[in-house]
């Protein structure tokens, strides 16, 4: 897909959320750096308006056999919670927390990798739980619409 599509999508999302031409969702809008005093990605977020999120705890008999072991407890090992917030440029964020860690899905539409990479790929490390930020296993990923990056951690 082109940029002129990516545009338009943009264009109708706008229009949706009834967003004037002065409020319409553009690059620069997207591309706010992170400071020194952001620690976390959740830091860097409080620069969006949320307008949705969502949230839902599940138990789940294979997520307690891989932390429990041969004697899993589904209510202490098998405990999920997926929890999704939604940003009015755009910007989806996902975390679903279990037993001992996270994994998290950012999508920013738009940006380039490299601005994404510029702006959030410390705040990620510092995300890990007892993992060391040098160790974080970070994936980012460059789509027609803009980037998606996941990452996990825990102890």
């Amino acid at each position: 897909m082109n940029k002129t599509a990516t545009l338009l999508i943009l264009l109708i999302l706008n229009a949706f959320l009834g967003n004037s031409q002065e409020e319409m969702l553009n690059y620069s809008k997207l591309n706010k750096p992170s400071t020194a005093v952001m620690e976390n990605v959740d830091d860097w977020l409080s620069q969006f308006n949320p307008v949705c999120e969502n949230s839902v705890t599940f138990m789940d008999r294979k997520t307690a056999e891989y932390y429990g072991g041969d004697q899993p407890i589904l209510e202490l090992h098998g405990k999920v919670t997926i929890s999704t917030f939604v940003y009015d440029v755009g910007i989806t964020y996902s975390v679903r927390s279990e037993y001992e860690g996270a994994l998290y899905q950012l999508f920013i539409p738009l940006l380039k990798l490299s601005d994404v990479k510029k702006h959030i790929e410390r705040l990620c490390k510092n995300m890990g739980g007892c993992i060391q930020p040098e160790e974080m296993e970070i994936t980012f990923e460059e789509t027609e619409f803009g980037v998606k990056v996941s990452w996990g951690g825990g102890c």
